[in-house]
């Protein structure tokens, strides 16, 4: 065999196994904005032709349909497993705030679910039902000194006039033009971080333990700083890269800089772009399983954001609920658990 390759899979090689199947569903950028109207997707449109817009063209904050038919597809399927099917929804707490045209500035999340009381309530709703627990992913997904540079050029105007300031990182050919929030160590970053830490326990009335970085992208000097924040797991570890574009290689499911690494075997991504359909995610779920881990899947927010592409949300959830039939015919004794209930497997010493 390749040495290479060798090394590339010692963090399998050497990985935590499981006596019992688990599935863990994390699904990043909740509580994200994107497209705030239509009149920023239809100018992109106009400008770039439809053909160059992305699933991210059309993203936007979560509405409460896209809730209510997320969570009336899990609540179907409770009482056919042990534990119900739970979403890890990873929160960003700021938002770009398009009231204030002469600077770039950001509204806090609570701010948001105050002003959209009907989405609130049923993210509670979720929590209570054990089908829905918030974790961090950050304070606002981008770069903000690229952005806020972006915000004064006459490009960036028309998009803030139209209330898609990021909507051009949303372009085939654009996508990493605003990557990443923690690419870098700095004091705004750190200062930023402390707030979102702040206004994510503000609303959920606890301190978030798991931490997923925007584009998958962490600088390295950042850990030290995360653990002292309380963070005691990092999502995807297999998908980081650090500033120099460098995978991390740390083993699964073990503690490493005072973290654990937990990585993510399996996705549902069904969008032509990506590809990952059902069947795919029910194959690396076999596999998760016949290697003794938790098949830990990635489903982003983005699958089931309908304001403005309610086809591509309602496919999404087709392609879920297949996932959940295949569990249930095929492996009807798994536990769905959240990421801070697989970061407590995780601290039980497994002998």
């Amino acid at each position: 065999m390749n040495p290479l390759k060798i090394i590339n899979n010692i963090p399998f090689y050497l990985r935590r196994r499981f006596n019992k199947r688990y599935i863990v569903i994390e699904s990043d950028d909740w509580g994200l904005s994107g497209a705030n109207s239509k009149e920023g997707i239809n100018y992109l449109c106009s400008q770039y032709g439809k053909d160059s817009l992305t699933r991210w063209t059309t993203d936007s904050f979560e509405t409460s349909k896209d809730i209510e038919l997320l969570f009336e597809l899990l609540m179907k399927y409770k009482a056919s497993f042990d534990t119900a099917p739970i979403i890890t929804a990873n929160y960003l707490t700021h938002n770009i705030d398009y009231s204030k045209k002469d600077h770039l500035s950001f509204v806090p999340l609570g701010q948001t679910l105050n002003d959209n009381k009907d989405i609130k309530m049923l993210c509670f709703e979720g929590i209570d039902n054990k089908i829905f627990c918030p974790q961090l992913h950050g304070y606002c997904h981008y770069d903000v000194i690229k952005l806020n540079n972006y915000f004064h050029t006459s490009d960036g105007k028309e998009l803030f006039k139209r209330r898609f300031l990021t909507g051009m990182s949303t372009v085939e050919g654009h996508l990493h033009m605003f990557h990443s929030e923690f690419s870098n160590y700095n004091s705004i970053i750190k200062n930023n971080f402390e707030l979102s830490i702040q206004e994510f326990q503000s609303i959920f009335q606890y301190k978030p333990i798991s931490f997923i970085p925007p584009h998958f992208q962490l600088n390295n000097k950042m850990i030290k700083y995360l653990v002292k924040k309380g963070i005691i797991s990092i999502q995807a570890s297999n998908r980081l890269i650090n500033s120099y574009n460098t995978k991390y290689n740390r083993l699964y499911f073990r503690k490493s800089q005072n973290i654990f690494w937990m990585p993510r075997n399996a996705r549902l991504d069904p969008h032509p772009d990506y590809n990952y359909y059902s069947n795919y995610c029910i194959e690396s779920i076999r596999n998760a399983f016949a290697a003794k881990v938790p098949a830990i899947i990635d489903f982003h927010r983005v699958n089931i954001s309908g304001k403005f592409n309610s086809e591509y949300r309602d496919r999404s959830l087709q392609e879920l609920e297949k996932v959940l039939k295949a569990v249930k015919r095929h492996w009807p004794d798994t536990l769905f658990i959240s990421t801070p209930q697989l970061i407590k497997l995780c601290q039980i010493t497994i002998k």
